[in-house]
């Protein structure tokens, strides 16, 4: 499964909703044929390109490659926490596979390194800690999604204490950037 989403609501609950699921996640789009792919998952300003994808690799490659729109599946109505059961019988493997990362091949020949689920929560839960976050923090994203310390550290980090993430995405701008920090070190 691929997922082609900048950073904001709709990449964090696909991603969670992939890692709880088991499943390792592919993100850049044009390794959807390497990785045999049969999924991608957009975020509503990705869906067009998506579904571009989905024509172009449906014609040539795979005629059941499909894109899905994340939006619609997370924007239905809260369920009541009575209908929901949680089934505690099914441990996932630490050791098994998590996150695959992968270079964009610019410099040379494209490359992927596979992350354990233990990684992903022991680096997140460390820096965390280090940092003594809790659910009062705001942790600024400001590193892209798809970079390895962006999602195995950034990304995680925050879940784990509760703290609310901010993602800011788009090129560097370090005005934008003072401006966000003063805001919130004047309205905490």
């Amino acid at each position: 499964m691929a997922v082609v989403a900048a950073g904001g609501y709709e990449y964090t609950v696909t991603v969670l909703a992939i890692l709880a699921l088991g499943g390792t996640v592919e993100e850049a789009v044009y390794f959807i044929g390497k990785s045999r792919a049969v999924l991608v998952l957009a975020s509503s300003l990705d869906l067009s390109k998506c579904l571009d994808l989905e024509e172009r690799i449906a014609t040539t490659s795979d005629k059941y490659f499909r894109a899905m729109a994340i939006q619609p599946s997370i924007s239905s109505p809260t369920l009541d926490t009575r209908h929901i059961v949680i089934s505690l019988d099914r441990a996932l493997r630490e050791n098994a596979p998590a996150v695959v990362i992968l270079t964009s091949g610019t410099t040379g020949v494209p490359m992927a390194a596979v992350m354990r689920r233990s990684f992903n929560f022991d680096r997140a839960l460390e820096v965390a800690d280090h940092y003594q976050l809790n659910e009062d923090d705001v942790v600024l994203h400001v590193l892209p999604v798809h970079h390895a310390t962006g999602v195995g550290t950034n990304f995680f980090l925050s879940l784990i204490p509760g703290s609310r993430k901010e993602f800011r995405s788009g090129g560097f701008d370090e005005q934008q950037m003072w401006e966000q920090w003063k805001q919130h070190a004047s309205s905490p």
